[in-house]
Protein backbone atom coordinates (compact mmCIF):
# COMPACT_ATOMS: atom_id res chain seq x y z
CA UNK A 1 0.00 0.00 0.00
CA UNK A 2 1.01 3.56 -1.02
CA UNK A 3 2.11 5.97 2.01
CA UNK A 4 1.02 8.79 0.06
CA UNK A 5 -2.40 8.85 -2.29
CA UNK A 6 -0.69 9.34 -6.15
CA UNK A 7 -3.01 12.71 -6.59
CA UNK A 8 -1.96 14.14 -3.19
CA UNK A 9 1.95 13.30 -4.85
CA UNK A 10 1.00 14.99 -7.76
CA UNK A 11 -0.32 18.04 -6.05
CA UNK A 12 2.39 18.48 -3.64
CA UNK A 13 5.04 18.33 -6.66
CA UNK A 14 2.45 20.95 -8.17
CA UNK A 15 2.80 23.27 -5.21
CA UNK A 16 6.88 22.90 -4.90
CA UNK A 17 7.03 23.74 -8.77
CA UNK A 18 4.85 27.13 -8.42
CA UNK A 19 6.57 28.02 -5.21
CA UNK A 20 10.01 27.51 -6.99
CA UNK A 21 8.66 29.89 -10.15
CA UNK A 22 8.20 32.56 -7.08
CA UNK A 23 11.62 31.95 -5.11
CA UNK A 24 13.20 32.48 -9.22
CA UNK A 25 11.30 35.67 -10.19
CA UNK A 26 12.58 37.01 -6.50
CA UNK A 27 15.98 36.01 -7.67
CA UNK A 28 15.93 37.92 -10.35
CA UNK A 29 14.87 40.58 -8.82
CA UNK A 30 18.29 41.12 -7.72
CA UNK A 31 19.61 41.79 -11.41
CA UNK A 32 16.05 43.25 -13.59
CA UNK A 33 13.35 45.41 -12.43
CA UNK A 34 9.56 43.33 -12.39
CA UNK A 35 8.56 44.56 -16.11
CA UNK A 36 11.65 42.66 -16.97
CA UNK A 37 11.23 39.71 -14.84
CA UNK A 38 7.51 39.41 -15.98
CA UNK A 39 8.85 39.33 -19.60
CA UNK A 40 11.39 36.45 -19.20
CA UNK A 41 9.08 34.72 -16.88
CA UNK A 42 5.80 34.88 -19.73
CA UNK A 43 8.03 34.65 -22.75
CA UNK A 44 9.96 31.41 -21.36
CA UNK A 45 6.11 30.04 -20.00
CA UNK A 46 5.09 30.92 -23.42
CA UNK A 47 8.41 28.22 -24.83
CA UNK A 48 8.12 25.52 -22.32
CA UNK A 49 4.07 25.32 -23.11
CA UNK A 50 4.25 25.31 -26.97
CA UNK A 51 3.60 21.09 -26.82
CA UNK A 52 0.29 21.55 -24.03
CA UNK A 53 -0.65 23.98 -26.31
CA UNK A 54 -0.70 21.96 -29.58
CA UNK A 55 -1.86 19.18 -27.51
CA UNK A 56 -5.25 21.66 -26.28
CA UNK A 57 -5.50 22.62 -29.57
CA UNK A 58 -5.63 19.32 -30.97
CA UNK A 59 -7.28 17.86 -27.85
CA UNK A 60 -11.31 18.24 -28.70
CA UNK A 61 -13.26 21.05 -29.79
CA UNK A 62 -12.90 24.41 -28.58
CA UNK A 63 -15.47 27.16 -29.33
CA UNK A 64 -14.10 30.98 -29.45
CA UNK A 65 -17.18 32.77 -29.23
CA UNK A 66 -17.65 36.23 -28.32
CA UNK A 67 -17.78 35.62 -23.99
CA UNK A 68 -15.28 32.82 -24.26
CA UNK A 69 -12.67 35.44 -25.80
CA UNK A 70 -13.71 38.23 -23.90
CA UNK A 71 -13.04 35.50 -20.94
CA UNK A 72 -9.93 34.63 -22.17
CA UNK A 73 -8.39 38.63 -22.58
CA UNK A 74 -10.07 39.63 -19.20
CA UNK A 75 -7.51 36.61 -17.65
CA UNK A 76 -4.92 37.49 -19.84
CA UNK A 77 -4.72 41.36 -18.99
CA UNK A 78 -5.54 40.59 -15.20
CA UNK A 79 -2.72 37.76 -15.04
CA UNK A 80 -0.35 40.69 -16.41
CA UNK A 81 -1.30 43.21 -13.58
CA UNK A 82 -0.84 40.34 -10.62
CA UNK A 83 2.05 39.01 -12.32
CA UNK A 84 3.38 42.63 -12.15
CA UNK A 85 1.92 43.27 -8.35
CA UNK A 86 3.38 39.96 -7.27
CA UNK A 87 7.46 40.22 -8.85
CA UNK A 88 6.84 44.01 -7.51
CA UNK A 89 5.89 43.26 -4.18
CA UNK A 90 8.44 40.37 -3.73
CA UNK A 91 11.51 42.34 -5.11
CA UNK A 92 10.31 45.15 -1.88
CA UNK A 93 9.52 42.82 0.71
CA UNK A 94 10.03 39.34 2.00
CA UNK A 95 8.95 36.40 -0.18
CA UNK A 96 7.81 34.86 3.15
CA UNK A 97 5.43 37.49 3.68
CA UNK A 98 4.26 38.19 0.56
CA UNK A 99 3.35 34.68 -0.91
CA UNK A 100 0.82 33.93 1.73
CA UNK A 101 -0.91 36.90 0.82
CA UNK A 102 -0.70 36.46 -2.41
CA UNK A 103 -2.17 32.83 -2.25
CA UNK A 104 -5.57 34.38 -0.42
CA UNK A 105 -7.86 33.72 -3.44
CA UNK A 106 -9.58 31.03 -2.34
CA UNK A 107 -10.57 33.25 0.91
CA UNK A 108 -11.48 36.13 -1.12
CA UNK A 109 -13.90 34.47 -3.45
CA UNK A 110 -15.36 33.07 -0.26
CA UNK A 111 -15.86 36.20 1.05
CA UNK A 112 -17.40 37.69 -1.98
CA UNK A 113 -19.34 34.91 -3.50
CA UNK A 114 -22.24 35.59 -0.92
CA UNK A 115 -22.15 38.82 -1.58
CA UNK A 116 -22.56 39.01 -4.95
CA UNK A 117 -25.23 35.70 -4.36
CA UNK A 118 -27.76 37.58 -1.36
CA UNK A 119 -26.69 34.90 0.79
CA UNK A 120 -25.82 35.09 4.55
CA UNK A 121 -22.22 34.15 5.58
CA UNK A 122 -21.68 30.47 6.91
CA UNK A 123 -20.05 29.69 10.45
CA UNK A 124 -17.16 28.47 8.44
CA UNK A 125 -16.54 30.67 6.07
CA UNK A 126 -16.94 33.62 8.99
CA UNK A 127 -14.31 31.08 11.43
CA UNK A 128 -11.60 30.71 8.22
CA UNK A 129 -11.50 34.55 7.85
CA UNK A 130 -10.54 35.06 11.43
CA UNK A 131 -8.39 32.18 11.09
CA UNK A 132 -6.86 33.74 7.81
CA UNK A 133 -7.04 37.13 9.82
CA UNK A 134 -4.74 35.95 12.56
CA UNK A 135 -2.09 33.79 10.50
CA UNK A 136 -1.57 36.98 8.18
CA UNK A 137 -0.95 39.23 10.64
CA UNK A 138 1.45 36.57 12.12
CA UNK A 139 3.37 36.38 8.78
CA UNK A 140 3.70 40.21 8.11
CA UNK A 141 4.27 41.23 11.60
CA UNK A 142 7.71 42.26 12.83
CA UNK A 143 7.44 42.40 16.73
CA UNK A 144 4.58 40.60 17.51
CA UNK A 145 1.13 40.19 16.89
CA UNK A 146 -0.13 43.07 19.04
CA UNK A 147 1.92 45.48 17.32
CA UNK A 148 1.04 47.34 14.03
CA UNK A 149 3.04 45.88 11.37
CA UNK A 150 5.49 47.98 9.38
CA UNK A 151 3.56 48.01 6.02
CA UNK A 152 6.19 49.17 3.23
CA UNK A 153 4.97 49.23 -0.20
CA UNK A 154 5.22 45.46 -1.22
CA UNK A 155 2.61 44.51 1.32
CA UNK A 156 0.45 47.50 0.14
CA UNK A 157 0.57 45.84 -3.38
CA UNK A 158 0.39 42.34 -2.10
CA UNK A 159 -3.70 41.81 -1.11
CA UNK A 160 -4.30 43.66 -4.11
CA UNK A 161 -3.10 40.22 -5.77
CA UNK A 162 -5.44 37.95 -4.65
CA UNK A 163 -8.72 40.21 -5.61
CA UNK A 164 -7.60 39.81 -9.01
CA UNK A 165 -7.16 36.46 -9.11
CA UNK A 166 -10.66 36.14 -7.11
CA UNK A 167 -12.19 38.01 -10.43
CA UNK A 168 -10.14 35.96 -13.29
CA UNK A 169 -11.46 32.87 -11.38
CA UNK A 170 -14.68 33.60 -12.33
CA UNK A 171 -13.86 34.33 -16.23
CA UNK A 172 -11.88 31.43 -16.39
CA UNK A 173 -14.26 29.12 -14.96
CA UNK A 174 -16.79 30.07 -17.74
CA UNK A 175 -13.86 30.50 -20.66
CA UNK A 176 -12.33 26.96 -20.02
CA UNK A 177 -15.72 25.23 -20.14
CA UNK A 178 -15.51 26.54 -23.97
CA UNK A 179 -11.69 26.36 -24.63
CA UNK A 180 -9.23 23.11 -23.82
CA UNK A 181 -7.66 24.49 -20.32
CA UNK A 182 -4.33 23.33 -22.14
CA UNK A 183 -4.85 25.82 -25.05
CA UNK A 184 -6.23 28.32 -22.26
CA UNK A 185 -2.95 28.49 -20.71
CA UNK A 186 -1.18 27.99 -23.85
CA UNK A 187 -2.82 31.85 -24.68
CA UNK A 188 -2.56 33.36 -21.71
CA UNK A 189 1.42 33.04 -21.73
CA UNK A 190 1.31 34.53 -25.58
CA UNK A 191 -0.99 37.98 -23.89
CA UNK A 192 1.24 38.04 -21.20
CA UNK A 193 4.33 37.49 -23.72
CA UNK A 194 2.95 40.10 -25.88
CA UNK A 195 1.73 42.68 -23.02
CA UNK A 196 4.77 42.88 -21.35
CA UNK A 197 7.24 42.93 -23.87
CA UNK A 198 5.31 45.57 -25.44
CA UNK A 199 5.95 47.90 -22.10
CA UNK A 200 9.79 46.82 -22.52
CA UNK A 201 9.83 47.97 -25.84
CA UNK A 202 8.39 50.93 -24.94
CA UNK A 203 10.80 51.51 -22.26
CA UNK A 204 13.58 50.57 -24.17
CA UNK A 205 14.26 47.76 -21.70
CA UNK A 206 14.15 44.78 -23.66
CA UNK A 207 16.01 41.68 -21.59
CA UNK A 208 19.36 40.81 -23.17
CA UNK A 209 18.86 37.53 -25.26
CA UNK A 210 21.77 36.09 -23.26
CA UNK A 211 20.09 36.04 -20.38
CA UNK A 212 17.65 33.66 -21.92
CA UNK A 213 20.29 31.08 -21.96
CA UNK A 214 21.29 30.92 -18.04
CA UNK A 215 19.94 27.68 -16.10
CA UNK A 216 18.50 29.84 -13.75
CA UNK A 217 16.70 32.04 -16.29
CA UNK A 218 15.33 28.86 -18.08
CA UNK A 219 14.24 27.54 -14.31
CA UNK A 220 11.80 29.71 -14.88
CA UNK A 221 10.15 28.34 -17.57
CA UNK A 222 10.92 24.69 -16.78
CA UNK A 223 8.98 25.64 -13.01
CA UNK A 224 5.91 27.01 -15.05
CA UNK A 225 5.09 24.61 -17.59
CA UNK A 226 5.64 22.11 -14.90
CA UNK A 227 3.29 23.90 -12.37
CA UNK A 228 0.39 23.92 -15.09
CA UNK A 229 1.14 20.19 -16.61
CA UNK A 230 0.72 18.32 -12.96
CA UNK A 231 -1.62 20.73 -12.23
CA UNK A 232 -3.83 19.83 -15.11
CA UNK A 233 -3.10 15.94 -14.60
CA UNK A 234 -4.40 16.40 -10.94
CA UNK A 235 -7.45 17.83 -11.25
CA UNK A 236 -8.01 15.21 -14.04
CA UNK A 237 -7.75 12.84 -11.24
CA UNK A 238 -9.28 14.51 -8.30
CA UNK A 239 -11.90 17.17 -7.34
CA UNK A 240 -11.31 21.00 -7.44
CA UNK A 241 -11.85 21.27 -3.80
CA UNK A 242 -9.92 18.81 -2.84
CA UNK A 243 -7.18 20.17 -4.69
CA UNK A 244 -7.06 23.60 -3.73
CA UNK A 245 -6.53 22.25 0.05
CA UNK A 246 -3.26 20.45 -0.83
CA UNK A 247 -2.10 22.74 -3.00
CA UNK A 248 -1.77 25.89 -0.41
CA UNK A 249 1.16 23.65 1.09
CA UNK A 250 2.81 26.02 -1.82
CA UNK A 251 2.06 28.90 1.06
CA UNK A 252 4.55 26.64 3.36
CA UNK A 253 6.96 25.97 0.80
CA UNK A 254 7.60 29.63 -0.33
CA UNK A 255 7.99 30.96 3.58
CA UNK A 256 10.25 27.89 4.54
CA UNK A 257 12.53 27.52 1.32
CA UNK A 258 12.51 31.26 0.05
CA UNK A 259 13.04 32.64 3.57
CA UNK A 260 15.78 30.46 4.27
CA UNK A 261 17.22 31.51 0.74
CA UNK A 262 17.09 34.75 0.89
CA UNK A 263 17.92 35.08 4.84
CA UNK A 264 14.31 36.13 5.76
CA UNK A 265 13.62 36.98 9.43
CA UNK A 266 10.81 35.12 12.01
CA UNK A 267 10.57 32.20 9.87
CA UNK A 268 9.15 29.74 12.19
CA UNK A 269 6.74 32.61 13.11
CA UNK A 270 5.37 33.29 9.75
CA UNK A 271 5.30 29.13 9.24
CA UNK A 272 2.91 29.17 11.79
CA UNK A 273 0.49 31.94 10.44
CA UNK A 274 0.67 30.14 7.07
CA UNK A 275 -0.55 27.07 8.62
CA UNK A 276 -3.56 29.54 10.44
CA UNK A 277 -3.83 31.01 6.79
CA UNK A 278 -3.88 27.19 5.22
CA UNK A 279 -6.82 26.05 7.65
CA UNK A 280 -8.70 29.11 7.75
CA UNK A 281 -9.12 28.58 3.36
CA UNK A 282 -9.64 24.84 4.32
CA UNK A 283 -12.07 26.23 6.54
CA UNK A 284 -14.10 28.42 3.47
CA UNK A 285 -14.10 26.25 0.97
Amino acid sequence: QMLIELWVAIVLVAALFSSSKSIIQKHLTEDLDSVQVGQLTSVLGLVFMFPVGIYGLLEGNNSFGTLAVGGLLFSGVGNIVASYLFIEAVSISDISKISPIRRLTPMTVALFEPIFLGIAYSTEILAGAFLTLVGGLLVISDNGIGKMPKLDRGLILAPIIPVLYGFMTIAERYATQRISPFLFTFLIYGIMAVGFSAVCRYRESTVDRKLFKKPVVLGVGVATSLTSVTTFYALSIVSASQFTIVKQSSILFSVIIGGKLFKEERIAIKALGSLLIIAGIVLSI
